[in-house]
């Protein structure tokens, strides 16, 4: 299970299972499978923050929703074996 500590972004900012929420928009989706966070769609600079911020701290590529395989996203989406902290790591 990876571990995904939050350190930024605590208003604006969510992860619920695998679903990235930035505000209260989902807006890519987390394919511990392939390891990449998929982007469902276009988004603001500061949506993508969040995106890349995810991406960046599972230590995952980010990915198009058009250049991966749907039942892959589907997959994943069903399950829920992400860790989710807050704080400060000692890292």
């Amino acid at each position: 299970m990876k571990i995904f500590k939050q350190k930024r972004y605590f208003d604006n900012l969510t992860v619920e299972g695998t679903d990235v929420i930035s505000y209260v928009t989902r807006v890519a989706v987390i394919d511990h499978k392939n390891e990449q966070v998929v982007r469902l769609g276009y988004w603001s600079a500061t949506t993508s923050k969040h995106i890349n911020y995810v991406a960046s701290e599972l230590g995952y590529k980010v990915a198009d929703v058009e250049d991966v395989e749907m039942d892959d996203i589907a997959e994943n989406s069903r399950l829920n074996n992400i860790k989710i902290e807050y704080g400060v790591s000692d890292d």
